[in-house]
């Protein structure tokens, strides 16, 4: 998610066009763009561990 944000900031620098509004750079001050952008790095990491987390208890379950 971070290189991906970082891809998307370069873009609309370049082009001028942010294809989400938490991240349109031209609306938003920079403050609430990198609390934007941490909240959202932090919720597919919270995500990210969860599905391990619940994939290796159905892995652990299958196997007794």
């Amino acid at each position: 998610p971070f290189v991906y944000m970082i891809c998307v900031l370069v873009r609309g620098l370049l082009s001028g066009f942010y294809p989400y509004f938490f991240i349109d750079a031209t609306k938003l001050p920079v403050v609430s763009l990198v609390i934007n952008i941490a909240v959202l790095i932090s919720l597919f990491a919270v995500f990210g561990l969860l599905f391990v987390f619940i994939s290796k208890q159905i892995g652990d379950r299958l196997k007794n």
